[in-house]
């Protein structure tokens, strides 16, 4: 949708409406604000002058607001009350089939060359980049190319056409980063995209202990040529540069692991306790190895991870990574209302950040609230689609949209040859849809190195088993699946589904009827090994297992029902159930002492 302000209209595909002028100022404020919320005090300060007015005078603005929204499924937004804080706008792109440009500054923070003479130290100048990328990203109003993506663009491609057409940034900050001894010299320039235009640059010389000061002087300097408020980090004085240099080793992407290096993030947050971004690194990693890793699970270990976030976020209360830890750390079932609390915390302090609204999202898509879901990871994919295609896909597939999503694999497998996430999505996608074509030119066209990781490995063994699918195949299947939930009290989701979708629904909840979850509602429970969530529940796997009334009673079990009618919010498949079964009206009566 369109707006024109000094008309007061609003146009979109198929339609047109004058707005009061109110209500078009209410309407220009919450766009403003970019997702944030903005407080009922600003908005009487911003579109009624400061004047006092009752809440009825708001309520009733909001009410034509939303009034607007729901007039088209084309219009594209919608206004969400924030209970206690005020109001946002939620721009949908499911409803928005075409979309203006979006005329806010996009800007990449590229890689500063190395130009440091010993080769070892490569991770230094990454590391000081991304450290310069993530102090940026906290500026008011800008949004920040995700790392992955911007960082692919090294020497001949660091280039103004290159940034624009990969990118799609109207900014870069590029430079460079000398390491001697105890100092490091950093020279950035500002460029703007379209022009080529050099906007700002400027060298700083300083004391490894300073580091942190640096960042910020180069994010101040940047946002001043962009004409942007800045809030600088916490001054929390000068980081020990070996703690500094422990950091950034952890972090290190060059290293082949699944999170950060704890053991060098114990190290610098012992060497430096006031660095605020290695704590709630340090509480992250701690948190992901304690839900999936394969060592012990224990209280001592979730202990560990939430006094990492706490002191993290006591030193920086925007540490949104540290939000994150705490919600990863709550049981898997019977916490939603708690994970989602911590992960709109991190929001909020982090709103433009790819990693924090990717989990917002996951956190959504866990509730089966996928178009909300869709909203937050298509924010993620925009900031960093390296990091974020394999996820953005599996929404389209998730809001119905497959050819959509296919058409993203395909470009993005071209794009990103090295994401194994991206690869064992798209071989899942076309094994749930029986396309066995594209299944082999996926496979055919993959290094053999990534098919051997341990999801691609896993997706291909399910795809043995159902292109070869026969009452003998079924029935080995269906006893691996029955021994699992004798053994261990918890069964794949993923490959319940598959099963069902071979036609065995009966025998699928008949193991289920089995499972008691009690572990997933304790801080320690993990899901069955290779699974990372529970949303695929809500995924196209599950579709013949959701037509049957017995998933009510599945939800009911897992805690969900609970919260849904709790939040009176509904997952999507209450309108996909409804030809088979009233979902609403189930939960309800199941919910009932």
């Amino acid at each position: 949708m369109d707006i024109d302000p000094a008309l007061c209209e609003a146009v979109w595909p198929g339609g047109r409406a004058t707005l009061q002028p109110r209500a078009m100022q209410v309407l220009v404020v919450l766009a403003r604000a970019r997702g944030a919320v903005v407080s009922r005090d600003r908005l009487v300060a911003e579109c009624w002058a400061g004047r006092s007015v009752g809440s009825d005078a708001v309520h009733r603005i909001l009410h034509l607001l939303r009034q607007l929204s729901e007039r088209s499924d084309r219009c594209g937004f919608s206004v969400e009350t924030v209970a206690r804080v005020g109001y946002r706008l939620i721009v949908d792109p499911v409803r928005t089939p075409a979309r203006s440009a979006d005329p806010s500054p996009l800007l990449a923070v590229l890689a500063f060359d190395d130009l440091t003479d010993d080769p070892a130290l490569g991770y230094f100048s990454d590391g000081v980049s991304e450290e310069i990328l993530h102090t940026v990203s906290r500026t008011v109003g800008v949004k920040v190319v995700g790392r992955s993506s911007s960082f692919a663009l090294r020497g001949p491609d660091k280039t103004a056409p290159r940034v624009a057409e990969l990118l799609g940034a109207t900014h870069y900050l590029d430079g460079s980063v000398r390491r001697g001894g105890a100092h490091v010299r950093v020279g950035a320039e500002l460029v703007e995209t379209a022009t080529q235009t050099r906007l700002w640059s400027g060298h700083f010389d300083r004391p490894l202990t300073d580091v942190l000061a640096l960042q910020d002087d180069i994010a101040a300097a940047v946002a001043e040529a962009l004409n942007l408020a800045f809030s600088p980090s916490p001054a929390l004085g000068p980081i020990d540069p070996v703690a500094f240099d422990l950091y950034l080793r952890a972090r290190d992407p060059g290293r082949s692991r699944l999170w950060p290096e704890t053991d060098l993030l114990e190290q610098a947050v012992a060497r430096a306790p006031r660095f605020a971004t290695a704590w709630a690194l340090l509480a992250y990693a701690r948190a992901l190895r304690l839900r999936w890793g394969s060592g012990e699970v224990s209280a001592a270990r979730r202990a560990e991870a939430e006094q990492a976030a706490r002191t993290a976020l006591d030193l920086d209360p925007n540490a949104g990574t540290a939000y994150l830890a705490l919600s990863i750390i709550e049981p898997i079932c019977g916490a939603f209302a708690r994970q989602r609390v911590l992960s709109d915390l991190a929001l909020a302090a982090a709103p433009h950040d790819g990693l924090v609204l990717a989990y917002a999202g996951g956190r959504n898509d866990i509730l089966g609230l996928h178009r909300r879901a869709f909203v937050q990871i298509a924010q993620a994919y925009t900031s960093d689609p390296h990091s974020w295609g394999w996820y953005y896909a599996y929404m389209l597939e998730a809001v119905g949209r497959r050819g959509e999503a296919w058409s993203v694999y395909d470009r993005d497998m071209v794009r990103y040859r090295d994401s194994g996430g991206l690869i064992a999505n798209a071989m899942r996608s076309a094994l749930e849809a029986g396309e066995w074509d594209r299944y082999d030119r996926i496979v055919a066209g993959t290094p053999p190195a990534l098919l051997a990781a341990p999801i691609p490995t896993a997706v291909a063994r399910m795809a043995a088993s159902v292109r070869q699918w026969s009452p003998a195949v079924a029935a080995a299947a269906l006893e691996r699946l029955r021994r699992e939930a004798a053994e261990r009290d918890i069964v794949s989701p993923t490959r319940a589904g598959l099963f069902a979708a071979q036609g065995h629904c009966d025998e699928v909840y008949d193991i289920l009827k089995g499972v008691s979850f009690a572990a997933l509602f304790t801080p320690e429970g993990r899901l069955a090994r290779g699974e990372l969530g529970l949303n695929v529940l809500f995924s196209p796997t599950w579709r013949a297992l959701r037509e049957d009334v017995r998933f009510v009673a599945l939800c009911a079990r897992l805690g969900f029902v609970d919260f849904w009618i709790a939040h009176d919010e509904w997952p999507d498949c209450v309108a996909e159930t409804a030809p088979f079964y009233d979902f609403k009206a189930e939960a309800q009566r199941l919910a009932r002492p």
